[in-house]
């Protein structure tokens, strides 16, 4: 038995991207040869790894036993690297860092500005989800540090507070609910358009349950990007983090709407890194 290192890396990508041809442009080599390299590994182990067909490509039941070890391969070999680039001094040559939408994307970005500046040729790359997806992407991409909400600690990740993110609920001054007074009642806004972002309602980490107001008509969007241009579209109401309406609160654009059990919420984002390997040089900056 007889297999490569860059076998055990293309079978990895090609069966987490479900394509030869993704894979391909992940790892930098031509799609012919990944496909001959996760052949060869499979021709190596006497295993078919992929039900391969013109739409996809999944894993078999073997694949998926093997892909949880090539894993584990993978992982050991990047502490190895980390470690001994640390030893000799070097910067790490990849960070990778995912953020929660709903953080303050800004402000991060400022940092990675920063860290851009330093004399380093580390690869960084930024990538926004949401919900529980953070963790999901997080995982999927063994990113370095992630940003997320609600981060219960587990073993090898190690998490930092981050200063509290507050949601405000707003409808566009033309909606009607802008010339309501009075605080309204969870009750007097079903029959209004309710504007969530996907998976909300349903997230498994509970942190957004008590923001819906189980609306006869909601509009589920992907994002907040796209959740705040529905609402300057008047579309219907919502909750959004002030720090991306901040403009058009001042300008009256968006108005807050006064709930009468308190009308904004508040949630406490972190900062999660790994210990296993430890962070490199950039990271730790």
């Amino acid at each position: 038995m007889s297999y490569s290192f860059e076998q055990l890396i293309m079978f990895e990508a090609v069966s987490r991207l479900g394509s030869f041809t993704l894979a391909a442009q992940e790892v930098y080599r031509a799609k012919s040869a990944v496909s001959h390299g996760v052949r060869a590994l499979e021709e190596s182990l006497g295993l078919k790894l992929l039900e391969r067909s013109t739409r996809s490509v999944k894993l078999t039941a073997e694949g998926e036993l093997i892909i949880t070890q090539a894993h584990q391969i993978l992982h050991a070999s990047h502490i190895l690297e980390q470690l001994a680039k640390d030893l000799n001094g070097e910067h790490e040559a990849n960070l990778t860092l995912v953020v929660d939408g709903a953080a303050p994307v800004n402000q991060i970005m400022k940092a990675v500005r920063q860290l851009t500046q330093m004399p380093i040729e580390t690869k960084i790359k930024v990538i926004v989800e949401h919900l529980h997806k953070v963790r999901d992407r997080f995982e999927s991409e063994q990113a370095c540090m992630m940003v997320t909400f609600g981060f219960s600690n587990v073993k090898d990740l190690e998490n930092i507070e981050l200063p509290p993110v507050e949601l405000i609920l707003v409808a566009h001054k033309d909606h009607p609910l802008a010339g309501y007074t009075m605080p309204l009642a969870k009750s007097s806004l079903k029959e209004f358009i309710e504007l969530s972002v996907a998976d909300c309602i349903d997230d498994p980490l509970r942190l957004h349950n008590d923001l819906s107001f189980s609306s006869d008509h909601l509009i589920e969007v992907s994002d907040f990007s796209l959740k705040k241009q529905a609402l300057l579209g008047a579309v219907g109401f919502g909750w959004l983090p002030r720090h991306l309406i901040e403009d058009e609160l001042k300008t009256g654009t968006l108005v807050p709407l006064k709930l009468i059990d308190q009308s904004n919420r508040w949630l406490s984002p972190q900062l999660v890194y790994r210990n296993t390997p430890p962070l490199g040089t950039v990271g730790r900056n």
